[in-house]
């Protein structure tokens, strides 16, 4: 999801960074910038974006798991999201017209935003040179 920060004299204006960061991120750049040192009595899962937001400095994170309560959901790097989806095999299969829906959603469609997500044919696998063809800017 997009995260559009301000802040006048430390991020530049117009910075973009595609690099992958997560939502506990928020909270140890808050604590960096505040000059406050984390809790030592537990872990503390963000890292100190403040990197990201004024450079193009690589994301901290080699990859990013997301859960759905007990289990593994997803795993994104910063090419890549994987959707873990056991024992839902309708997810796996693409209907006939090659529109994949997700059966979780109310409509059957929308998760997050309608009719947005990419479908099976965006991405069809590895080409001969190794890599999905790109979509709108997306690699």
């Amino acid at each position: 999801m997009p995260f559009i920060a301000r802040w006048p004299g430390a991020i530049p204006a117009g910075h973009v960074n595609k690099q992958p960061a997560i939502m506990m991120d928020l909270f140890s750049t808050a604590l960096k910038i505040a000059g406050i040192e984390a809790p030592a009595d537990r872990v503390i899962d963000g890292a100190d974006i403040r990197p990201l937001l004024t450079s193009d400095a690589k994301s901290p994170h080699e990859f990013i798991v997301g859960s759905q309560g007990p289990r593994l959901a997803t795993v994104r790097d910063a090419r890549w999201k994987l959707h873990v989806l056991p024992g839902n095999d309708r997810m796996l299969k693409t209907p006939p017209d090659g529109h994949w829906v997700d059966p979780r959603a109310p409509d059957g469609v929308t998760l997050l935003a309608p009719y947005e997500q990419y479908q099976p044919s965006d991405f069809p696998g590895a080409t001969t040179k190794g890599d999905a063809p790109a979509r709108d800017g997306v690699v």
